[in-house]
Formats: C-alpha cells, structure tokens, sequence
C-alpha cells in the first residue's frame, strides 16, 4: 500500500468474514478512524457526516470527548471513539440488540441504555443508515420542563 492508512490490520483481507470477535468497524472505516486527529478535523466524524447528507438538516457538536449529532433540534446520535451510537427506545432496541451492538459505554462506570452502537453493515449503507437515522430522532425521550421563574418578583402580589 502507498499510504500506511490503506494498509489492513495483520491477517485481514477485504473480503474476510465478520466475526463477532472482530472489530465492529469496516475496514474502511477503520481507516478513517486511524486518520482521525484531535481537535477540528476528525475523518470519522466526516465520514458519518457524509453517509448522512441526505438527512438535510443535521448538525454536528463537540460535546463529551465525542460529537453529538442532531436532526433539527432533535439529539440522536453519537460518535466516539470511531463509532456511531443512534438513540433508540424499547421497539427500536431490540433490531441493534439482534445485530450484537451494545449501549454507549464511555466509561466503565457509564452506560447510556438509550443509545446502541450501529451495526457496521448499516454504517456503509449510506441509504440504510439514513433510514436508521431518522428512526433515531423520531425518538422522543423526555424533554426538561419549561424553566418556571423563582426568586423575587415571580408570584403575583396580592393586592
């Protein structure tokens, strides 16, 4: 290989069967997860991006080592640590859970059960992994309540 990004993990071949020991990236994403570089470029993230284009109105933030990934101003996914992560709800779960993907674990001591790892398959269809995104941010989970005034001047006096 010419650039030592292209080059494939010992013993793998592109057309080498997953197993569920492997790495649930594709080997192309694995490289756009090796050129990632901290800060403001990260290929991954661009990658994801990409396969996402056709959603229209996704948003992208840092936030918790990772990015947070909107659809309007609905929060739906993460990528961390060269994975995608899509919020999902108890119907939704069980097709992540059929896949081997597991929740969002940032830590050993964090879980996040409503957000499971995309399956690989899903990650390079970019027409399969809009659909599943769309299905990620029409999950409503509970939304704060409005902020209601406190303090001084926020009852009604009596007259």
């Amino acid at each position: 290989p010419k650039d030592p990004s292209d080059a494939l993990p010992s013993g793998a071949s592109e057309t080498a069967p997953h197993s569920p020991q492997s790495n649930r990236i594709s080997l192309l994403c694995k490289r756009y997860a090796a050129m990632s570089v901290k800060g403001k470029e990260d290929s991954f993230r661009d990658f994801v991006l990409d396969q996402l284009h056709a959603l229209g109105d996704i948003r992208c933030r840092a936030m918790f080592g990772g990015y947070g990934l909107y659809l309007g101003e609905d929060f739906f996914g993460i990528v961390y640590d060269g994975r995608l992560y899509f919020k999902t709800d108890e119907g939704t779960r069980k097709k992540y859970e059929r896949n081997g993907m597991g929740p969002f674990t940032p830590s050993e001591t964090q879980v996040l059960k409503n957000y499971f790892e995309v399956p690989e398959e899903v990650l390079e269809d970019a027409e399969e992994l809009t659909a599943w995104a769309r299905e990620g941010a029409a999950r409503k989970g509970k939304r704060k309540a409005p902020a209601v005034p406190s303090g001084r001047g926020s009852r009604r006096r009596r007259p």
